[in-house]
């Protein structure tokens, strides 16, 4: 793209005396100077039905109606309006076509041909059907699985059921879907270990020192009847769903188990017992003589109470893991 530039000061020529050569206009500087607004002519694009090719940057495009582009290359700018083509760059409003950039607003993704949205900014809203970049969307075309925001109740990655989400929407905590049988606190021995951390993750930190200490279980399992301790049972877990493992399971802490029971058990969801469960945490003393804890902590569901009881009781316990 060229613009015109004179090339002939037509105007100086009237000061000139008569007689003087440089008074004549020439045949060649005519020429010469339309050659050059043709140039700039073809090169231009029109303002209406104008196509763009290669890479055009533009500062803001407003449009009352559809802005239909045809490119080559890319369109730069911000976008006020319906856009149809390939965009880099700010848009706001609805968009058909293939996008990259960031959406100011909400815009609305709607075309026969799927959109690849290979980056996104600042996004509020989407509307699609279909896949994106090759992922699942969700049945009710607005959430994708790759950003998919979760609520309590809900099913996990792993196929459990979420009891806890943090602010984001997308990261939380889910529980075991199926309902275990007992075992105890302990694995035989009252081994070197003082598990008491509470809190969001608290378990996933006791159930390490747990282990820690105990060793893993050889035919560690979420199974009733296993012969390892709870929390070498949960460590021990792993699941697959859509030919995916997760693995990261452990024993909740005290503050887990009672968000396990508050928004699961309370709603009838999840199958769990009116009975007492297995938290990760010890009452921090020796028992029979040795350096272990005598005693671990339970949660009993039927009335949220906590309390003590001795490590060898077979209590049941339920995994969790984060995501």
């Amino acid at each position: 793209m060229s613009n015109y530039t004179k090339l002939v000061d037509y105007a100086a020529k009237d000061s000139l005396s008569s007689g003087t050569p440089l008074k004549v206009l020439s045949g060649t500087e005519i020429n010469t100077d339309l050659a050059a607004i043709a140039v700039a002519i073809s090169t231009k694009a029109d303002t209406a039905n104008a196509t763009h090719t290669g890479t055009s940057a533009f500062a803001a495009i407003t449009a009352n109606s559809v802005v239909s582009t045809t490119l080559a290359g890319a369109l730069t700018g911000n976008v006020t309006g319906n856009l149809t083509g390939n965009v880099t760059g700010d848009v706001t409003g609805d968009v058909t076509g293939d996008v990259t950039g960031s959406a100011t607003t909400a815009a609305t993704v709607t075309t026969a041909a799927q959109p690849a949205i290979t980056s996104v900014g600042t996004l509020t809203s989407l509307a699609v059907s279909g896949t994106v970049d090759g992922r699942d969307v969700a049945a009710d075309g607005v959430k994708l699985d790759a950003m998919a925001s979760f609520s309590i109740g809900d099913t996990g990655p792993a196929g459990g059921l979420v009891f806890y989400v943090d602010h984001t929407g997308m990261h939380g905590l889910e529980a075991h879907p199926v309902q275990y049988g007992t075992t105890m606190w302990y694995d035989g021995t009252y081994d070197n270990l003082d598990a008491r951390a509470d809190g969001i993750g608290g378990g996933y930190a006791n159930t390490l020192i747990i282990v820690s200490a105990q060793g893993e279980a050889s035919s560690a399992s979420a199974n009733a009847g296993s012969s390892a301790s709870a929390a070498q049972a949960c460590h021990g877990h792993s699941r697959t769903v859509n030919g995916i493992r997760y693995a990261g399971y452990y024993l909740p802490s005290i503050t887990e188990l009672q968000l396990m029971r508050t928004n699961l058990y309370l709603n009838g969801v999840g199958g769990f017992s009116s009975d007492s469960y297995w938290t990760s945490n010890n009452n921090g003393n020796g028992g029979s003589g040795n350096s272990g804890p005598s005693e671990g902590k339970v949660v009993t569901f039927s009335n949220g109470s906590l309390g003590l009881t001795a490590v060898y009781n077979q209590k049941l316990y339920r995994a969790i893991r984060a995501f």
